[in-house]
């Protein structure tokens, strides 16, 4: 069974029948000749209940003319909206042909003449179902901008999310980018170590060949040149080779590897802070070279003292003296075996070249190094 017309469909179909019929009923009737009116645009307010359609209509125009005259795009219009319309009104003379200060009345369209002849129940129930359209139309309105807001809150959230991202890849990327750099750093590093130990375990074995080749060397010329037990002989201030004495007592090793005997123990040519006499020995190298422990013991002092950068090294009832060094490799308390680094020659303190002094204490008096080398 088909579905009944609701009252609104009802009361829309009753306004058209009715329209019709007045439209008819005026064609029989007859009306005044359109051409004693002029059409005059007149600004009007929407009101409530009132659309764009209906005030077309109500002034014998179609949707598209009042829509062109207004520049209007759409049928939507809002309650208090100023909208132009054309309103025919007479020319000069009446329709009887008589000119005169007579106004013919409105004419009204025929929407409007199809309203007031509706009943005032059929009156009520279409203001009511316009009524509950236009709320109906400014729901879905409402509900669509509060989706569309809903909508831009989400873009605005995702771009939030999306400039975020993009942060935290740029501080990983920057962090990849360090620890990389860290990496090919640590390499480096690790290559210079590795070829620094190979360097030092190359002049260490450098150095034990030269030693050996010296004391080969020194054991030759004391066979030759055997004395008593305190006699002793060096080379000329000219030779560059120290020959070593043979004493009955304990032995050193000679504190530098490649030398000249420059100066002896005792008295000297040189005076230093009103005194001639010279406590030690002075052996001349290069500038850096190697100082090596003539004796095992413990180091008293290392650091700048009385013969400039020097290191005290005890050895019981003995005190060796490594005097006048560019720089030092051990530190006090210490303990350093026979051969051990102690540091480099130099030339601070009172000193007239780069040169080694070196002096033996027995007791706390200086005695001849020359009688204890070995």
């Amino acid at each position: 069974m088909p579905k009944p017309f609701s009252a609104l469909s009802r009361a829309l179909i009753l306004t058209f029948l009715v329209g019709v019929g007045a439209a008819q009923a005026q064609t029989h009737n007859g009306v005044r000749s359109s051409s004693a009116l002029s059409l005059k645009p007149v600004t009007l307010r929407v009101k409530a209940g009132q659309s764009l359609w209906i005030l077309a209509l109500s002034h014998g125009m179609t949707l598209a003319q009042i829509e062109k005259l207004n520049g209007l795009r759409g049928d939507k219009v809002l309650i208090g909206q100023r909208i132009k319309v054309l309103v025919r009104q007479p020319t000069g003379r009446s329709s009887t042909g008589r000119s005169g200060a007579g106004v013919t009345p409105k004419k009204l369209s025929r929407h409007a003449r199809a309203v007031a002849k509706l009943s005032p129940k059929a009156r009520r129930l279409l203001k009511i179902r316009y009524t509950q359209y236009l709320a109906q139309q400014r729901r879905a309105r409402v509900a669509a901008y509060a989706k569309q807001a809903k909508y831009q809150k989400y873009l605005a959230l995702l771009s939030h999310q999306r400039r975020v991202l993009q942060a935290r890849y740029a501080r990983q990327a920057k962090f990849e980018k360090y620890q990389a750099l860290k990496d090919q750093q640590r390499r480096t590093l690790q290559a210079r170590y590795a070829q620094q130990v190979k360097f030092e375990k190359y002049r260490a074995q450098l150095q034990a060949r030269r030693a050996a080749a010296l004391r080969q060397q020194l054991a030759a010329k004391n066979s030759r040149n055997r004395y008593n037990s305190s006699s002793w002989t060096v080379a000329s201030r000219s030779s560059s080779t120290v020959r070593k004495a043979s004493f009955g007592g304990s032995r050193l090793s000679w504190p530098v590897r490649n030398f000249q005997l420059t100066s002896n123990f005792g008295a000297r040519d040189l005076w230093i802070e009103g005194s001639n006499r010279h406590t030690g020995i002075d052996l001349a190298a290069d500038t850096g070279t190697p100082i090596y422990a003539a004796s095992s013991g413990t180091v008293t002092q290392s650091g700048y003292g009385t013969f400039g950068v020097n290191v005290y090294v005890n050895a019981g009832n003995m005190d060796l003296i490594y005097g006048h060094m560019s720089r030092t490799a051990v530190s006090v308390g210490e303990y350093v075996n026979r051969g051990d680094l102690l540091g480099y020659v130099g030339c601070t303190g009172h000193c007239t070249g780069p040169h080694l002094h070196f002096e033996v204490r027995i007791d706390g008096t200086p005695r001849d190094p020359m009688g204890f080398m070995g």
